[in-house]
């Protein structure tokens, strides 16, 4: 499974208007125990938010300071050697390459990549949010570990507060599923309604990025 799909300006007709294209590529990971990866995010969950530093900051995602989700500066999934999760992060890397030869791009040399968990619980949901607004933007995106019959929304950001006009593409979230989107892009989930969603999520980060030296951050591909 692959899909392309772009938010676009279109032709543009004024001087004004805004130019804009954003992506959003999904396919999937065929040969992952995700079962196994759900118990390896599950056992390291509790050691990580005891361990790593109280954070001021949950991504603006709402899931709280004490979430798994909180800690994504603190440890990077991508750095954990059990096999699957090892398959996971070339799996990746595979299809990110895939995606950039689709729209004429290559992967920049030295990219680097922070890869979290978001372990959210019945009742819990994350908020429209952001990754990175800055001049070097690049790809985020997650990878579905268990997804009991949600969703997640991307909303245009040119469109955010077009009121009836807001453009908005949901995606269900299905086990292996690899989404990779713009950085910018606003995005949710539904309130989960049985427990538990599971997911991996990653930034990647050009070379020159400010956030490029943080200790955690791992190459995507093999130096």
């Amino acid at each position: 499974m692959r899909s392309l799909q772009i938010f676009d300006s279109g032709f543009k007709k004024s001087a004004f208007a805004n130019e804009y294209k954003f992506f959003i590529n999904e396919s999937s990971l065929e040969d992952v125990n995700f079962e196994v990866v759900k118990e390896i995010i599950l056992f390291k969950e509790q050691e990580i938010i005891k361990n790593t530093p109280t954070t001021n900051t949950d991504g603006n995602t709402g899931l709280g300071f004490n979430s798994l989700t909180s800690k994504f500066e603190h440890f990077n999934v991508f750095s954990w050697q059990e096999p699957e999760i090892q398959k996971i992060k070339k799996g990746v890397s595979d299809h990110l390459h895939f995606f950039l030869n689709k729209i004429l791009m290559e992967v920049p040399v030295g990219l680097k990549v922070q890869c979290w968990a978001n372990v959210m619980r019945k009742g819990e949901q994350i908020l429209p949010h952001v990754h990175d607004v800055s001049n070097n933007t690049y790809v985020s995106g997650h990878v579905g570990v268990t997804t009991n019959e949600t969703q997640t929304h991307y909303i245009n950001p040119m469109k955010y507060f077009a009121g009836q006009d807001q453009e908005i593409l949901s995606s269900d979230n299905k086990m292996g599923k690899v989404t990779f989107f713009s950085q910018s892009i606003p995005h949710y989930t539904d309130k989960v309604k049985e427990d538990l969603r599971i997911s991996i999520a990653f930034d990647f980060t050009p070379v020159g990025h400010s956030r490029y030296e943080n200790k955690n951050l791992v190459y995507l591909d093999p130096q």
